[in-house]
């Protein structure tokens, strides 16, 4: 495997493994935590919680089409 392979082979992995615990949170018991009053997604809270950046979570939640502004 070649250096380039095998770096985008992790990223993809990083990927996968970032949207699932997303994922886990928001379709998990406590997913009413992370809604705010008008229905979107608290993005600084699912942060916090996850460990990742906000602008992650906001990729991934437009990717599940769950993202509501």
């Amino acid at each position: 495997m070649t250096r380039t392979a095998r770096v985008k082979k992790n990223a993809q992995i990083k990927k996968q493994k970032s949207r699932e615990k997303l994922l886990n949170l928001i379709q998990g018991m406590f997913a009413d935590e992370y809604k705010k009053s008008d229905g979107s997604w608290n993005i600084y809270k699912l942060a916090k919680d996850t460990k990742m950046s906000r602008n992650t979570i906001k990729k991934h939640l437009k990717e599940i089409k769950e993202y509501k502004c």
